[in-house]
């Protein structure tokens, strides 16, 4: 303990001298965070390094500033027909998306409309219902991925598939119509 309150100078002038640094170049906090990491690494300072890092994920985690994804579910046996766990993935999969870019909220917005029109829609068996909510839990994942990590030969065709599983739903079909081009558009198609 003592040696680390001899450094507490140290280490302080290294985390405020980068920051400033770096927001003065427009860097942004990863960046900032990146920067103090590794300069206190190579002055042997790798437990205040760990520490950062580690009170950074753990205010992160516990940010209030997520984004909130609410789903209008009527007359819906969610926990019945065992949705829960696609809609979970489908809502952390948005929540991911709009997170590293604000600008896919048309993309969030349709994709969000399109799991409570499933959920929701009286035509469709469970069985329709969790094909096509494994469909777009598919579609949230791959929009995660950076661009070039993306399997475009396998989302294609289960975007393609989407119409033909709604088949049975005339309201389905016509949400895909409104807002199916706006998830199209965010992967290329």
């Amino acid at each position: 303990m003592i040696f680390r309150k001899k450094h507490k100078a140290e280490v302080e002038r290294i985390v405020l001298e980068s920051e400033a640094r770096i927001q003065a170049a427009g860097g942004d906090r990863n960046a900032v965070k990146l920067e103090i990491y590794r300069e206190l690494r190579a002055k042997g300072f790798d437990y205040e390094a760990d520490l950062l890092m580690t009170f950074d994920v753990v205010v992160r985690a516990n940010m209030t500033q997520q984004p909130n994804i609410t789903y209008n579910f009527n007359n819906s046996q969610i926990a019945g027909a065992n949705f829960g766990t696609q809609i979970g993935n489908i809502t952390a999969s948005l929540t991911a998306v709009i997170q590293k870019n604000p600008q896919s909220a048309n993309f969030a917005s349709a994709l969000k409309q399109l799991t409570e029109g499933i959920v929701n829609a009286t035509e469709l068996t469970d069985q329709q219902k969790k094909e096509a909510l494994d469909a777009l839990s598919f579609v949230g994942k791959q929009a995660e991925e950076p661009t070039d990590k993306r399997q475009t030969g396998i989302l294609k065709p289960v975007l393609e598939s989407l119409p033909k599983i709604f088949g049975g739903g005339a309201a389905l079909i016509n949400l895909w119509h409104a807002v199916g081009p706006h998830v199209l558009a965010f992967f290329g198609f």
